[in-house]
């Protein structure tokens, strides 16, 4: 080969091998500009693990779920949102008005909920079981209003009762799971459930599990945060009890 071919076959290969480079930076870069592209979840998948089979004739379970973080638990939990009381006799530890007898005291305990509890709630999903019935509720402001996003500071007993729930079966946007000798609950739903209160794209959101005794005393309880981004891992947090219904493992996962 003479000297000029060889020059122009080298001339040629760094050619090349530049504007190979060249492509790379290009399409390198407008990855980069892009940034990351989250991949939005639809449904919320749930599953909790339990020291032995759940009791749901005796306990009743309830997922919080809020685009804010959630206020601190009290001792108790008569009732929830929207749920009727039918007496207004409470423990006298752990509640702020441990008699309620007329309607404006009775008003100023249930504003207290409100107030310092539930007024940080977007929505939650209520697990129980009557006799044989499973029973599971989804409670949304939303559902009355749909001006309403979060359960308002300023509620008294009129306005709880509005706060209606609606009973969830097996379809299209909720499944449930608990088959005994797992230890474990399984449900999800969609998020189309959440309404006005839904986590938009890579939102961060915030979700409460906890177990209610037969008296009304939080039992055990699990929290955290997870944006609405099928991209990330899940969110897994082990408990610390040791006893039947202590919950001992919480996994939430966006899919």
């Amino acid at each position: 080969m003479s000297l000029d071919k060889l020059k122009s076959s080298l001339l040629f290969t760094l050619h090349l091998s530049l504007f190979t480079i060249f492509l790379f930076f290009i399409t390198g870069c407008a990855e980069m500009a892009s940034g990351y592209k989250p991949d939005a979840g639809s449904v919320l998948k749930v599953r909790v693990t339990f020291g032995a089979d759940p009791s749901q004739g005796d306990y009743k379970y309830v997922l919080i779920y809020s685009q804010k973080e959630i206020k601190a638990e009290i001792n108790y939990y008569i009732f929830l949102p929207g749920q009727t009381t039918p007496e207004f006799v409470f423990p006298s530890t752990g509640n702020p008005y441990p008699d309620i007898a007329s309607t404006s005291t009775r008003d100023v305990f249930i504003n207290y909920y409100y107030e310092n509890i539930f007024s940080s709630w977007s929505d939650y999903i209520y697990l129980t079981k009557k006799g044989v019935t499973e029973i599971q509720e989804f409670s949304d402001p939303g559902l009355i209003d749909q001006s309403l996003v979060w359960f308002p500071v300023t509620a008294n007993f009129d306005k709880h009762l509005l706060f209606g729930s609606s009973r969830l079966s097996e379809g299209a946007y909720w499944s449930f799971n608990n088959i005994s000798g797992n230890y474990d609950i399984d449900f999800q739903f969609d998020f189309h459930l959440l309404g006005n209160s839904k986590p938009l794209t890579d939102q961060l959101f915030y979700f409460k599990f906890f177990s209610i005794g037969a008296n009304g005393n939080i039992h055990s309880s699990i929290d955290g945060s997870l944006k609405n981004n099928k991209k990330l891992g899940p969110f897994t947090r082990e408990g610390s009890g040791s006893s039947i219904n202590d919950i001992l493992k919480m996994e939430v996962t966006v899919i």
